[in-house]
């Protein structure tokens, strides 16, 4: 048995579509609560949030995932307990900070209040800038925290920036271009190889 794992959410609609469109999935039929399937050929399929499928990966509950770059990014592992195989080519995005408006007076003994649930990222990002900051994780609705006065700055994902427009924020730097990625547990790339490359090289297609 196979599991392949899927995120929920926006990315969802658009994993689904490339498993029909080759062949991997058919006569699916969604029901809304339903978190697994079997897709037959000996392949289940499991819905997961985002955030989750790497550890689904890493303790050997999914095989192949697709998941978000940016999570991978936030992990930190650089691919040492999971085998980063191939860019999906879906759901394309950027991975931004944002803020009500452009400032240039901060310094390394004025900090920053910064929002989002990238916090290992965000840190990094700031450092490397070299400006103190105290970053709060928010997992859901970081522009409020921004629109509101509450931070001065966000780290979050950005598609079309509508989000942001609507609560009167702005981008102000690009972190990383952001992509679905398709990645193996580390472990059956050893013990099932045979039976898992030719599924991986037509998802890569």
């Amino acid at each position: 048995m196979t599991i392949i794992a899927i995120p929920k959410g926006r990315l969802m609609p658009l994993c689904l579509d490339k498993l029909t469109q080759l062949g991997i999935m058919q006569d699916y039929k969604h029901k809304e609560r339903q978190l697994s399937y079997n897709l037959g050929n000996d392949i289940t399929l499991f819905m997961i949030r985002n955030s989750d499928i790497l550890t689904y990966v890493k303790n050997n509950m999914a095989d192949i995932a697709f998941v978000g770059s940016d999570i991978l990014l936030e992990d930190g592992d650089n691919g040492n307990s999971y085998y980063d195989y191939a860019d999906a080519n879906l759901g394309s995005c950027r991975l931004m900070v944002a803020g009500r408006e452009i400032k240039t007076n901060y310094s390394v003994s004025n900090k920053l209040r910064v929002a989002t649930k990238y916090t290992r990222v965000a840190a990094d990002y700031y450092a490397g800038k070299g400006l103190q900051a105290e970053i709060i994780k928010i997992n859901g609705s970081v522009e409020l925290a921004a629109s509101a006065g509450f931070v001065d700055q966000i780290v979050d994902i950005v598609d079309t920036g509508k989000t942001l427009e609507d609560n009167n924020l702005i981008t102000l730097d690009k972190i990383a271009d952001i992509t679905t990625r398709i990645i193996a547990n580390k472990g059956v790339m050893k013990s099932k190889w045979d039976s898992i490359s030719p599924l991986l090289k037509k998802l890569e297609a």
